[in-house]
């Protein structure tokens, strides 16, 4: 059973069908702009007639942040499958998906910091390929449904299987927890380093988007789910969720997505698997602004472009980012206070 539109009359059926000019648009900008491309902004310095009291320290830009650092970031990142209630504000990037009963699971990626304990290690799922192919890490999870933990290990990514591997994990409470720099040392030889999948604004610069707005509250409400509201908090620079698990995050991308429901094994109750190959609608929070457009991509191997209403892409302010993936139906509701 699937949640697609026609082929399956339970899909929520909103999601927005993109007009043929923009999927042409669209589909000519993926083709000529490399994932390369995306790299992120840092804004240059400005020419000064004052003389240097020495040459200015390098500064690294940390691929899946956007901001810059004097260490170097050029290592690989780690993907980690969790819970919905682990606290994962260090990661770089969370993927956040809906799960059946309107619930949540993670997918946590780490590479400018390398947290000793990560915790609660979770099972992964079959569209966990489509999800991270893009960012070529080290995956690590605690086993999963056959079939999913195959797919996983043949899509060409380094896996980490908490079922059979046990260096890198400790008891934690609930489970199992990572340390993330023993899966560096341990397990991401020959693994690429890590690759920008978002666009930013150079450093210091606000989100820029044609048709953006001020935006102050964000709220989701999932079917199913309990609704969850996001508050900007100027004085940190950040989204603080004020409803639902804790969690912080300079951006906020609420991708709306096609849903599968597969039946893993007899007699089992059925899960959902976002499928995150396509297009559709978004609306996202970066700073204090929002905006909302149309969202595509073209492949596992492709980078997600967010398309502002000119067909530009957005371009969010540097920091750490949440990407919720929720299905059809999904009420999103800004607000500008």
């Amino acid at each position: 059973m699937s949640w697609r539109g026609a082929r399956a009359p339970r899909r929520w059926a909103w999601v927005a069908v993109l007009p043929l000019a923009l999927i042409s648009a669209c589909s000519a900008q993926a083709s000529s702009e490399p994932r390369a491309t995306l790299t992120a902004g840092v804004s240059s310095p400005t020419p000064s007639s004052t003389p240097s009291a020495g040459p200015a320290t390098p500064r690294a830009t940390a691929p899946l942040l956007g901001t810059t650092s004097s260490k170097s970031l050029s290592g690989p990142s780690v993907a980690v499958a969790l819970a919905d209630t682990a606290s994962v504000d260090s990661a770089d990037l969370v993927y956040e998906m809906t799960t059946e009963g309107g619930g949540s699971r993670l997918l946590a990626v780490f590479q400018s910091q390398h947290p000793e304990s990560v915790a609660a290690v979770g099972p992964t799922r079959a569209g966990d390929r489509e999800t991270l192919k893009v960012l070529s890490p080290v995956v690590v999870f605690r086993g999963g449904a056959h079939r999913s933990v195959l797919l996983l290990q043949k899509s060409g990514l380094k896996t980490v299987n908490a079922l059979s591997e046990s260096g890198p994990f400790s008891p934690a409470d609930g489970g199992l927890a990572v340390s993330i720099p023993q899966v560096v040392s341990g397990f991401a030889t020959g693994v690429a380093a890590a690759q920008p999948v978002l666009s930013y604004a150079p450093v210091g610069e606000p989100m820029t988007a044609k048709g953006s707005s001020k935006v102050r509250t964000l709220s989701i409400a999932v079917p199913g789910g309990s609704t969850q509201v996001w508050r900007w908090n100027a004085t940190t620079s950040t989204w603080r969720r004020t409803s639902g698990p804790a969690a912080t995050a300079t951006s906020v991308v609420v991708q709306v997505v096609p849903f599968d429901s597969q039946v893993i094994s007899k007699g089992s109750s059925a899960i959902l698997i976002p499928r995150v190959i396509g297009t559709g609608r978004y609306t996202l929070v970066s700073g204090g602004s929002g905006v909302s457009g149309t969202w595509y991509k073209k492949s596992a191997e492709r980078v997600t472009n967010y398309a502002a209403s000119d067909k530009s892409p957005v371009r969010l302010q540097p920091g750490r980012a949440r990407i919720l993936l929720v299905p059809p139906g999904t009420s999103i509701r800004t607000a500008a206070s």
